[in-house]
């Protein structure tokens, strides 16, 4: 039911689809049934002459991950995909938890601008200071840009998954 839901917005929403087809490492695992199954909600994939790109990977063992994360770039690139760099930071929450050294810590998702240490954040009904950002890696780091995972130190309390985040001027934009 999920996939035949995402196919029906990525039609509604007339983008491209690549597929990343799970559990590839399983002995039992056909992804030609699953390209069949696929034919049936009306998607094609390239295996089977249509344009959608397919690849098959294992999110468990982390098998194939590079393969998609390169089918990603290449059709951001052939669509000319682009997000502005500059200009305060917009993102998604996509998790948070609290740690007893650090406070509340949230993970994002940056899809506009640039999110930097000292700008004033905003996620809901929660804000603060960003006072320590991590990039994917783990690794401390100034500033992140458009389609980069960063992990927020600062908050006064834990902001909730699927929150925005924004950045604002003052701390009495946050409060308001």
């Amino acid at each position: 039911p999920q996939t035949i839901e995402v196919i029906d917005h990525a039609r509604a929403a007339q983008v491209p689809l690549i597929i990343a087809v799970n559990k590839c490492d399983l002995p039992d695992a056909d992804p030609h049934m699953v390209y069949s199954q696929l034919m049936e909600h009306g998607v094609t994939v390239e295996a089977f002459g249509g344009d959608v790109q397919t690849v098959n990977i294992s999110a468990l063992k982390g098998q194939g991950i590079e393969k998609l994360e390169e089918a990603i770039m290449l059709l951001a690139e052939m669509m000319d995909l682009r997000a502005p760099k500059d200009g305060p930071a917009e993102g998604i929450i996509i998790e948070s938890r609290k740690d007893k050294a650090l406070g509340p810590i949230a993970s994002c998702v940056i899809t506009l601008g640039c999110l930097r240490v000292g700008d004033i954040v905003v996620a809901g009904t929660e804000w603060g200071k960003v006072k320590v950002l991590k990039d994917a890696r783990g690794q401390s780091v100034k500033a992140v840009g458009p389609s980069s995972v960063a992990e927020v130190v600062g908050f006064r309390s834990q902001p909730s998954a699927g929150q925005e985040l924004h950045v604002v001027e003052s701390d009495s934009k946050a409060e308001a």
